[in-house]
């Protein structure tokens, strides 16, 4: 009987997804439901529409929706996890910029640090798990 992909051994790193997808779902939900009291607490000012608050914080719900789906099942959905990687790099690389440019508060770039280091994780479990079954790809 073959092995599922998706056995005991990456039990430790669906933990890890489950805290991805924890981090997402809280950070999008407060942007979609509380944006105004999600930027007081942020010290920024709220744009005068809610509109582009809460778009972004549906945004980051799906990725939290998707990081459960990782974390289910981390092998088979390697792919959704290289989507991880490029929507939480990206993310820290705009807001980043706009604290450089003066137009994203301090408290922004901190929590998209956090994406950075989420998505190291995410490349190193990817890392990991071509090394384990010997896929030619990252």
């Amino acid at each position: 009987m073959a092995e599922n992909p998706d056995g005991p051994t990456f039990k430790p790193w669906r933990t890890v997804f489950w805290l991805a997808a924890a981090f997402n779902l809280a950070i999008g939900a407060a942007m979609v439901v509380a944006s105004p009291l999600f930027y007081r607490l942020a010290g920024a000012v709220h744009p005068a529409s809610r509109l582009e608050p809460q778009l972004i914080g549906g945004f980051i719900v799906t990725f939290g929706i998707g990081y459960g789906f990782i974390a289910r099942a981390p092998q088979r959905n390697r792919d959704l996890m290289r989507m991880g990687v490029i929507g939480k790099t990206g993310a820290a690389i705009v807001i980043w910029w706009r604290f450089f440019d003066a137009t994203a508060p301090l408290v922004f770039a901190v929590l998209v640090s956090g994406d950075l280091i989420w998505a190291a994780v995410f490349v190193l479990f990817l890392r990991q798990s071509r090394e384990r079954d010997g896929a030619g790809r990252a």
